[in-house]
């Protein structure tokens, strides 16, 4: 499985923006942020999931937040199911493979309670969901867990999006998006710091590249489809009152914050400011 050299769509760099700014707290920028998804090609069901993986990083309350701030700004007119309950669907097997064991064991030896809920909720449910596929989450963890200087976990999230087929560019270019919204952030002496924690995260990210080139260049693909042993699972929960024809109407950022960009990007222009 050669490693492909595409940069990453625009779409998908829309999303992280949108992720990253609802991470941050930035709710003010969400409804503009969120039309740039659509506009870049984004489905609702891809802005849904996008939001709803906010409880892997920022927790439910963070989640729920970015949701109420898009509903009221009439951005998320439609159904969209989520995985909910019932046996855990296989996306944590999925993200560590091989090594999966003993990632459990590791968590478990940590706190026994908080491995469970990991595997059962946040792997079983919402990693699993539908609306983003496996590679677009793997680019949302990449970008977060970079500046968030959580480096071995950002190397792993790289390797099974690299596995899954996602480019060694796009990883790149996820990974300077967190780090673009997180500097932007900081004073001149704080961003001395994060500037050495970018350096760290590059150099870990080329680990994740050597590691894919030395056990899974020769593979194809690896399977990235999400398995939900209980169909019934997948649930949803109906929002009624919403204005469709809202979808495209903009939404202005009333926060001064410039969006960060990371070029280039396949087949787009650079985003609106």
């Amino acid at each position: 499985m050669p490693r492909s050299r595409s940069n990453m769509v625009r779409k998908d760099a829309c999303l992280i923006q949108l992720f990253l700014a609802a991470s941050l707290h930035l709710w003010d920028l969400l409804p503009q942020l969120c039309q740039d998804c659509f506009d870049a090609g984004c489905c609702i069901a891809e802005v849904r999931g996008c939001v709803r993986h906010l409880v892997a990083v920022a927790g439910y309350t963070s989640s729920l937040a970015a949701t109420k701030h898009l509903c009221k700004a009439q951005l998320l007119p439609e159904d969209v199911p989520g995985k909910s309950g019932g046996p855990p669907g296989n996306a944590f097997e999925l993200v560590y493979i091989s090594v999966t064991d003993a990632v459990r064991r590791a968590v478990h030896k940590v706190d026994p309670v908080l491995a469970d809920w990991i595997r059962v909720h946040l792997y079983g449910d919402v990693y699993s969901s539908p609306g983003l596929d496996m590679k677009q989450k793997q680019l949302l963890m990449v970008a977060f867990l970079g500046q968030a200087n959580m480096l071995e976990e950002m190397s792993g999230h790289a390797l099974a999006g690299m596995r899954f087929g996602v480019s060694l560019e796009a990883c790149r270019q996820a990974l300077d998006l967190g780090f673009d919204w997180h500097l932007q952030r900081l004073n001149p002496s704080a961003q001395q710091d994060a500037q050495q924690v970018q350096q760290q995260a590059q150099a870990a990210l080329q680990k994740a590249v050597e590691r894919f080139d030395s056990k899974y260049a020769a593979d194809r693909p690896h399977e990235s489809q999400v398995t939900i042993p209980d169909p019934t699972s997948v649930r949803s929960a109906i929002k009624q009152g919403m204005n469709k024809s809202a979808l495209h109407q903009p939404s202005a950022i009333a926060s001064g914050l410039k969006v960060p960009q990371a070029m280039p990007l396949e087949g787009a222009q650079p985003a609106k400011q």
